[in-house]
């Protein structure tokens, strides 16, 4: 699809790409430029990724903990040093 730039240096998003991206009337919309692209993309998504990305890092840390407490008496500290991504200090 294209589109011109009117006077004033404006070009208008179709409704179906803001639909897409959960845009609203006033919302705030972030601009990047990347290698020759501008880059648009809604804030509110972004804060969604990064919260889903935090919970699911704390669910893979909180199953590690679980595994190790059923396994405690196999499990070794090189063991936990290894899950955890802890380097032997000597």
């Amino acid at each position: 699809m294209k589109k011109h730039f009117d006077k004033l240096g404006r070009v208008v998003i179709p409704r179906i790409f803001r639909e897409e991206l959960n845009f609203e009337e006033n919302d705030i919309v972030d601009i990047k430029l990347n290698n020759y692209e501008i880059i648009l993309s809604n804030p509110k998504y972004k804060d969604k990724q990064e919260i889903i990305s935090f919970l699911m890092e704390r669910e893979n840390k909180l199953q590690i903990i679980e595994f190790i407490l059923k396994n405690i008496e196999t499990v070794t500290v090189n063991d936990i040093k290894r899950i955890l991504n802890i380097k032997n200090e000597k």
